[in-house]
């Protein structure tokens, strides 16, 4: 390091960031829980990660995209993303914090944006999801094997 770059990076750090929306840019916040280097924010959700890993299932944790609602266009998170024989659906595992029976009428109506993007939207137990997660992602992927053959 150059004398004087430590004065350097202290300046560029007070440089306000900008970008082309009107978001501000705001950090991620960390998981709790890893595995294989994926994060998760349940140990139900690892235990289906290492069913659907079992099976060689494509799978993405707790991933974000974007999509039109209501409100016009905003960001919504799922616990997996899963592609399967080449249908895309999503897994959820409900009843941990981020998903209180509370919001179950957010939470579907929710659901219902992915479906207007052709993503079906399969519910779990988090208690269930927990006990026998190869039972969960066989009836997972049996479901959408069923779901894609109605809708063909």
């Amino acid at each position: 390091m150059q004398i004087g770059s430590k004065k350097r990076l202290a300046q560029v750090d007070k440089i306000p960031m900008k970008t082309n929306i009107a978001s501000p840019i705001t950090p991620i916040k960390p998981r709790k829980v890893e595995w294989q280097n994926l994060s998760f924010s349940s140990v139900s959700e690892v235990k289906i990660a290492q069913a659907l890993d079992r099976v060689g299932v494509l799978f993405f944790p707790n991933c974000r995209g974007r999509l039109t609602t209501t409100e016009g266009r905003r960001n919504r998170e799922c616990d997996f993303l899963i592609c399967y024989e080449g249908i895309w659906a999503i897994l959820e595992v409900d009843g941990e914090p981020f998903h209180p029976a509370s919001r179950a009428a957010e939470d579907h109506k929710r659901d219902g944006f992915f479906l207007d993007h052709g993503v079906w939207v399969h519910r779990f137990d988090s208690n269930e999801c927990f006990k026998y997660p190869d039972d969960v992602v066989r009836r997972f992927l049996e479901r959408l094997k069923r779901s894609h053959k109605f809708y063909q």
